[in-house]
This record gives C-alpha cells, structure tokens and sequence, in this order.
C-alpha cells in the first residue's frame, strides 16, 4: 500500500507484512529540521508545522486503526511530542513508554551544525558517506551499525506483545530498523532516507 508522507506532499511506498504489525513514525518537522540542521540527539522542539504535521498524522492513523495496543517512544522531544499529539488527537488514550534506545543516532560534533556548512567543510561525498553509510561515524559519534544494537535489543524486549504497536521515533533509529528487520541491508541502507512524518508497517 501507499501512504502519503507528510513531509511535503512527495508519497512513500510502505511495506506491508502480516504478523505482530510494528507501525514506525519519525517524529514531525522540529526546529532544527527547519533551519536545515543535524540534529543527533540535541533536543529541539516541534516547530509549528511540526504540529501541524502531527494533527494530520493522528487523523490518518485514527481512520486506519481504530485500535493500537501500546505507544513507544524516544525520549526526545520532538519524538515524544509527536506521539503525544498523535495519541491524544486519535484518542488512543494509552500511557506512551518512554525508550531511550530509540533516541536518534548521535552525530557527536555535527549536532547542531548546518547540513550545507558540514558539505562544504569536508565535501559533498565524504558527507553523505558518513551520513548514510552502514559503519560510518564521526570521530565522536554512533555508526548505523551501532544504532542497530539498540533497535535489536528493543524489539527482543517488545517480542512478546500482540500489535499493532506505534514507534515514534527518528530517521536514522528506522534505517537501523529496517536492516534488523531485514527491508534492506547494509549494504543497500545508503539508498533508504526516511522523511519527517513518513510511516512504514513492517512486520517482526
């Protein structure tokens, strides 16, 4: 099925499996995502289309599930205010679980820092290299391979739970999702870019 991302206005293709059904969220547009920053696990807010963005995003969710068993999600702002809204706006009525293993991959000195001034400094290509790549860091942050350890060891402790489950979380916690739970591989993860307000069912 296709689900029309939120972002603005491109469309997603979701994969669409048939066992405990995971629905994996990246939160809405935050401040930084509007000023075009690397955000890591700094903490900004929802910027006001953020919010926006979250209200359609419940209205949408309510109309396809009328019923979700749990809400988790990261314990950044921008990740759990999304799920707050989403959870109230679709009268979810749940207690959401607080999961810091599905906080953002930490880009360590880049945080912060405009995406285009990181290009120029040390080029397009190295860049988009680190950023994409499955065992790239900076010199002071996580690899995708390392925020892969996290989402394994998150999804073994939620194996047990009926579905459908919300995970309200980041891009780069859903490309490590997506290698774990075998939609791409690591090889291939440099091509799979997760947009703000995009959503894939995928099964585990």
């Amino acid at each position: 099925s296709i689900w029309k991302s939120l972002g603005k206005g491109n469309t997603y293709t979701i994969w669409n499996l048939l066992s405990m059904k995971t629905i994996w969220i990246r939160h809405s547009e935050s401040e930084y995502n509007a000023e075009n920053k690397i955000t890591g696990q700094h903490d900004p807010e929802l910027s006001e289309y953020g919010k926006m963005q979250s209200d359609a995003l419940a209205n949408i969710l309510k109309t396809k599930y009328n019923h979700i068993e749990s809400i988790y999600s990261s314990d950044l702002r921008r990740a759990w205010n999304t799920a707050s809204i989403i959870n109230e706006r679709a009268r979810y009525e749940l207690d959401i679980q607080i999961e810091p293993r599905l906080r953002e991959r930490d880009f360590g000195e880049w945080s912060g820092k405009k995406k285009d001034q990181i290009e120029i400094l040390i080029g397009k290509e190295q860049y988009n290299n680190i950023r994409l790549e499955y065992n790239n860091k900076t010199n002071d942050g996580e690899s995708l391979r390392d925020v892969c350890g996290r989402i394994a060891g998150f999804l073994k402790d939620i194996e047990d739970n009926k579905g459908p489950i919300i995970i309200l979380c980041h891009a780069h916690t859903i490309r490590a999702a997506a290698i774990v739970l075998k939609v791409t591989t690591p090889e291939n993860v440099n091509k799979f870019e997760v947009k703000n307000g995009e959503v894939f069912e995928w099964d585990y």
